[in-house]
This record gives structure tokens, sequence and C-alpha cells, in this order.
């Protein structure tokens, strides 16, 4: 009968808070190992213990705010969720999670978590192991199965020291303990197997009695050679009794179908029946052993990888063959070789072998090998996918390869894609071990990243052509907008070396007037580059001093998970001259297409104004007698709009040369004269109409600077006021009045008329050229335009009101402000 005694010293109160030291320093390394295989800065252990949970393990990473031994209230954390739910918790990312929002850790900015209840033996709730990121985190699945593993591998340790607690209560109850336990229990004396558990013979896939019945010295066929020399030096040493021992190791097993496996060994010298003993508890750990070295080949392809992007003025040859080489050491082979495949021509261009072949494997006369020709080594080609052959030489179909190849045992090729076509293929050979499914993925992964960043440096060479060889200035900045680079054109350009902008944002330039530097900063203030019109166009000044239009196109870039952006600037200068020079073609062209329109309009209504009043008086020659009054008038009046007519065409002429500034002349000029002309001619042309003009004055000189436009200027006022007049009497007052605007002495002119007045939305409007809409379609002269003109013409100014306040019917009232001379 088993004698489980001599776990009898072994035992410690542990679910009542105590825990041994040794063991919390297996579980440090535990911690530890975990941050830095899932790549995180903090890994914890906790125990709870209410309303309190502690900090048992906490791993020695640089950014891991919390510390072995920290103990804190229940409050909110991840972890109470956890323990609450008895279940895994996986958060990607806490701060998008309102339930969270409250939650100490995100203070911390902990925002991703990923934890493990661990239990008691009894099902009870002894705190957690879990994962915590600075980062959104999703958590791989190998990650997930790793934390599980030294979940298991903790809970064993509780298990173990329950089992130590409770060895004095019942023998029965240890041997049930130890027989379920999940770590294989071996115990060794006289160098023979005194006990095993179930587990450790199903692990080694062995009954208990094949084990208990090795020969001395035999199970150490159970121990792979790599292990071996640990295994024959610390047994014994456990047997007698040492205490220099080893008390924890990983080793590699041998099972009996000859299948490896990895396990976490813990080992120490016990009392077993009187006498010293070697005890091991071992628990498989090989799924996280696969983990760990698929996370460091990972780690070794992307460090690779980065040297790789970063290697310098170097051949595209040297590149490949950098990568070839990285790919034996990546899959653990000797030899390794990269061809390109013509698939128009179906033949292999032998391209490049790894440093140690001895031999190259081909002649400069014989660089071409037919695929027909080709054995199996080309059949990833052929099936378009990896192909392994682990036993090469008796391989049936193997054909054969180029004169001179190394010999080959083992060997893998994979092929290489581009735009769905094979472009090249690689393969290695002679590993030690058989290639295996990882070997292949790795090798895929490494040369699909090696053949992007060799089609990026292609990319990128092409670019520094043009960028340097470029007609146009370019210029290179980050994301906060500071230059990072600029091409030949651009200094030529703004006349600042690369070395005298580099490092300076795009507004510390010294490039820019105030206006124009205020303009780029809101520009890039409002908007975001996305958002920016396709071309920029604004006036720079070089450093000579001379100003340059410039037509900016920006664009971004994106490096991986940065972003720059690229401005093309381009000299407009002799196009925005001659776009200024058309511009005002347009202008002038416009202008006398107007021009053209209002004269013709005027003449086709007023000078028939004048005609039609002719026309009228003449008709009239019939019914008077000869050598009458009426007779004398009629030809007075005929004889009087004759001369209107002239002086209209004159004007016409005259206002073509004010609004081209010909020949204007300024004399000295009394009011009241021009106006009583003006009034007596509108009174001879309307003699037919009862007419009360009224000249309302304190003024005795009224003179200014004008000419004799002015004539016209009061025609035209009065003519319209007469015109547009249904009143049976029609009343006009012009009073004159002396004011001061601005410390300076004006003339003020009212014309108030009773007509038919003006719609306040409508004042504005009868000033404009060619505009017969407001009152109607009659002739109006030069019209209220030319009166507009004229004003200014003299350096006064002119508005409208209404005769009555508030009502536009009742009439209007003209306001001209003429400058007093001084």
């Amino acid at each position: 009968m088993d004698d489980l005694s001599f776990l009898k010293n072994n035992i410690n109160d542990s679910k009542d808070g105590y825990l041994p030291k040794y063991m919390v320093l297996k579980w440090q390394n535990i911690v530890n190992l975990l941050a830095k295989l899932v790549s995180v800065p903090v890994a914890l252990i906790k125990k709870l213990d209410p309303p309190y949970i502690e900090i048992i393990c906490s791993s020695e990473s640089q950014m891991n705010p919390y510390k072995s031994g920290d103990r804190a209230k229940l409050a909110g954390q991840y972890c109470e969720e956890v323990m609450k739910q008895n279940s895994k918790l996986l958060i990607s990312n806490a701060i998008k999670e309102k339930d969270w929002e409250k939650n100490p850790d995100i203070k911390l900015k902990l925002i991703s978590y990923l934890g493990y209840p661990l239990l008691y033996p009894d099902g009870s709730i002894f705190g957690t192991i879990s994962v915590l990121d600075v980062k959104k985190n999703d958590y791989s699945t190998n990650f997930e199965n790793l934390i599980l593993q030294f979940k298991e591998l903790i809970e064993s340790h509780l298990l173990q020291l329950e089992f130590d607690n409770k060895f004095g209560e019942s023998e029965q109850n240890y041997r049930n303990i130890v027989e379920q336990s999940l770590m294989g229990i071996v115990i060794i004396q006289d160098d023979i197997i005194k006990y095993t558990n179930q587990k450790m013979a199903d692990m080694l896939e062995y009954s208990k009695d094949e084990v208990l019945n090795w020969e001395p010295n035999e199970f150490y066929k159970a121990v792979c050679p790599e292990s071996l020399e640990y295994a024959k030096d610390q047994i014994p040493k456990r047997q007698l009794g040492l205490s220099n021992t080893k008390e924890h190791n990983i080793i590699k097993m041998r099972k009996k179908s000859g299948d490896t496996y990895w396990a976490d060994s813990f080992s120490k010298s016990i009392k077993y029946q009187g006498r010293p003993a070697s005890l091991s508890l071992q628990i498989d750990i090989t799924e996280r052993k696969n983990i760990e070295e698929e996370v460091n080949l990972h780690k070794q392809r992307l460090e690779s990888l980065l040297t790789l992007s970063q290697l310098q003025n170097v051949s595209e040859k040297e590149v490949i063959r950098f990568a070839l080489e990285e790919s034996v050491k990546l899959t653990k082979s000797e030899v390794g070789y990269l061809h390109f495949f013509n698939d128009n021509q179906k033949s292999i261009d032998l391209f490049i072998w790894s440093n140690n072949v001895m031999k190259e494997c081909y002649s400069e006369d014989n660089s071409h090998y037919s695929l027909d020709k080709a054995g199996i080594w080309a059949d990833c080609i052929r099936l378009r996918k990896p192909v392994i052959h682990n036993d090469y030489q008796n391989n049936l179909n193997k054909k054969g390869y180029p004169e001179g190849h190394f010999s080959v045992k083992r060997h893998m090729s994979v092929p290489i894609f581009e735009a769905g076509k094979i472009i090249a293929i690689i393969g290695v050979g002679n590993k030690n071990l058989p290639y295996n499914e990882t070997d292949t993925h790795q090798l895929i992964l490494y040369m699909d990243n090696m053949w992007r960043i060799l089609n990026q440096k292609r990319s990128e060479k092409k670019y520094q052509v043009l960028f340097y060889g470029a007609p146009d200035g370019i210029l290179i900045t980050d994301q906060n907008l500071k230059i990072i680079d600029s091409n030949p054109a651009l200094d030529d350009l703004i006349g600042y070396k690369k070395k005298e902008i580099i490092g300076k944002t795009i507004f510390e330039l010294p490039i820019y007037e105030q206006d124009t530097l205020d303009f780029i900063k809101k520009l890039y203030n409002e908007n975001s580059i996305e958002d920016h019109p396709d071309f920029i166009e604004y006036e720079i000044i070089n450093k000579n001093g001379k100003k340059i239009w410039i037509e900016i196109q920006i664009s971004e870039i994106k490096k991986g998970e940065k972003v720059i952006y690229q401005s093309i600037i381009r000299n407009i200068s002799v196009r925005k001259e001659i776009e200024e020079k058309l511009k005002k073609s347009e202008e002038n062209y416009r202008k006398a297409y107007e021009q053209i329109n209002f004269y013709k309009d005027l003449f086709s209504h007023d000078i028939s104004n004048f005609i039609q009043v002719i026309n009228n008086a003449s008709s009239l020659f019939p019914y008077v007698k000869q050598e009458s009054n009426t007779m004398n008038e009629t030809i007075n009046r005929i004889q009087k709009n004759s001369r209107n007519a002239i002086r209209l065409i004159e004007n016409v002429r005259k206002l073509s040369n004010i609004e081209d500034n010909i020949g204007i002349t300024f004399t000295e000029i009394d009011i009241l004269n021009y106006l009583n002309e003006a009034i007596q001619q509108i009174k001879e042309n309307f003699f037919q109409n009862k007419l009360n003009i009224e000249i309302i004055t304190s003024l005795k000189s009224i003179k200014i600077h004008a000419n004799e436009f002015l004539l016209d200027l009061f025609e035209n006022l009065l003519n319209n006021a007469v015109k547009y007049n249904d009143n049976k009497i029609i009343e006009i007052t012009i009073k004159i009045s002396d004011q001061q605007k601005n410390n300076q002495r004006f003339f003020l002119m009212e014309f108030i008329d009773n007509g038919i007045g003006i719609a306040d939305n409508k004042k504005e409007l009868i000033f404009q050229k060619g505009n017969r809409t407001i009152k109607g379609g009659k002739g109006m002269g030069i019209g209220l335009s030319l009166v507009k003109t004229l004003v200014e013409l003299f350096g006064g100014k002119i508005w409208i009101k209404n005769r009555i306040k508030k009502d536009y019917s009742k009439g209007s009232n003209f306001l001209i402000l003429l400058p007093k001379i001084s």
C-alpha cells in the first residue's frame, strides 16, 4: 500500500491567507512571462479578501502602475465582474462601453482587459489572473489559451496547498486528491519509480503498472535528449536528500508513441518511508510552448522585416539575399534559394542561393530552367501552393535538380504571388526536424512582406527620381505641418535652401504678407486637408523680395500609421498676369457693350420724343393763320425741340467723354443761372401743361465748380418731375440751402414734386443706366443715370426721399449736395 506520509512535512494554510514564498516567486515569474508574451504593460494575480482585493503578484514592467502587495477596497474594477460571473471577461476598449466609465483602471489609461477567475479546489473564488493594456486590444485566441494554461498551473498549485493542508485529516483523502490532480506526480527512490498517479501515466501514454515495473533508471527513456543531462544531474541529488537542487525547470519528455511534450516540472527532495526520495510534479505546457515559439518567430520575423525595410543604398539583389538568409534562419534550415518564374515562357530563372551553399547551382551560361524539366522542388508552381517534402530522397517523383545542386534531405518551397500570378519561388531545405505548417506559415508571411517592402523600395526609388527632377516645387510636411523635405525646384522658387526651412512649420516661412498668412492659417484651422480645395492660389514674396503668384495642390500620403502631406507648388505669375489682362479686356468690352446698348436705347426713345413734339407742332400748320401768334409759337416750338435734339446728341458725346474721362474741365458757375434756364426750357417744352415751379432760397450767391452739364442735370430732374405727374397742376418746389458736413460747406438742393412718386424698393434702382422699368418706358433724356454721374462728377451726392413721409405716392424729393466754392 502506498505511503503518502511524505507530504505531511509540506502542509501550509493557503485558504486562510498564507502562501508559501516559493509559490509566490513562481507566480511572479508567471506574470512577468505573461506580460512579455502578450506584449502588455500589466499582468496581475489578485486574491479576494472581502471587502478587499489584494495584488499577490504584479508584472515587473516599466509602464505598470500596480505593485505586488497593493490592497484596495472593491470599487468597480474589471476583476469584480470576473469573480461575480465566475467566467472570462474580455474588454477590447472600455472607453466605448458606458458600463466601465467609472472604472478606476481607466484613470490609469488601462482601457483593455482579459481576465479569468482563479478557483480553490472546492470551486470557491480565490481571485483572478488578468492582463491589461493602454490601447485597444482584442487579444488573440492564442493569448487566451496561454492565460488559460497559466490559470490551470496556478490552480494546480492551490490544489497542492490544499493537499498539504488536508493531509493530516485523512490519508485516503490525499490519495484521491493526488489521483485526481491535473498534474502528473512521480516519486523516485533507489533509481526506481515508487509512486506515480494516473495523470503522469496518461501523459507518458503508459499504464500505471508499466511505469511502476520499469527497471532501475529505465525512467530516463521518457526524457528527451535535450533535457537528459539536467535529469541525470538533479534526480540523483534529490534521492540523496541534497538541498542544492533546482526546484523548477521546463523539460522535454518523450511519450511511448515517440511523440514529445513540454512539461513544467516542480521537483524537490522529500522523505518517503523514512528515507530521501525525489518528488516531481509535472503539467503539460506543450500548447503554451508552441504559442511562445510562434510568438518568438513572429517577433524575429518583425525584427527582420524592420531591418529589411531600413536597408539603404543596397541593390535589389542584396535586399533579396538578406531576405533569403533570414528565411533560412526562421525555418531553422541549412540552405535556401529564391528564383524568378517566367509565366509566359514557363521557365524558372535561377537567381540566388543562400551563403552556406558552397557551390552555385547553375553556370552563367545556363541560368534558365524549364518548368517541364524541373523536379518536385518546383511543384509549388504547378500546384500554386506551398509544398513540403520531408523525405526528399525517397520521393519517387523527385526527378532532378540543376547540375551541381546541393544534396536535399528535406525541402519546402513557397510560391510568391503578385496580382494573382506567380512571379518567384522561395525554397529552404535540410531542417533537422520535419517541416510543418508553422514553417510554411512563417515563410509565406515573411516573403509576402518582403515583396511588399521590395516593391515599396522600387516605388520610392522612382519617386526620388521624380521628386528631385520635378519642374514644380514639392514640399513634404508631417501631420503638424512641420517641413521634413523639399526639392531643388522649391529652393529656386522661394529662394530659400532646404536647410533653411527644414523643421519649420509652413506658417513660419518668411514668404508671406500678413493678409496671406492670415488666409492660410484660417484655411488650415477651419478645414482638414481632405476638405481643402483641389487647388489653392495666393501670392508670396521670395527671398529676393519678388512677389510671385503660386498654385498649390495638397495630397495626403500614408506610410503605415504615419500620415504626411505633399504639396506641389507651381509658379503661376505669368498666368495670373494674362488672366488680369483678359479680365480687364472683358471688363472694357462689357462697358463698351453696355454703352452701345444705352445709347441705342437713348436715341430710340428720347430723340423720337423730340421728333414727336416737332411733328405735333407742324401738324397744326393747316389750322392756323399765317403771321399769327399761334403760328409763331408753333415755329418756335419746332425750332426749340430741334435744338434740344441737337443738344442731346452733343450731350451724349460729352457723356461718353465723361465716362472715358476725356476733355473734362470745370469753371466757376452760378447755379441759379443754369437753374432758371432749365425751368424756362421745361415750361416751353410742356406749354400745354399747367406748371407751378418755385425756387425758395435765402442765399444771394450760389456758386460751384462745374460746367455746362449742370444745365442737363437740372433739365433731366425737372423733365422727370413733369413727365411722371398725373395732376392737373404740376407743382415743383426747389429749395436751396447752405449746409456743412465733415468740415466742408455744401449747397443742398431739394427738387420736390407732387408726381406719382417712387416706391422704396425702387429708389436705388432708378439711378442705374438704362433702367426704364421704374416709372414706365417713357424717354428720360439721358436720364437719372446721367444725373447721378454728373452729381458725382461735380463732387456731390444725390438721393431720394418721399415728399410725404411714409407715403411715396404723394410725390418725390430729390436731394443733391454740391460742394461750395471756398
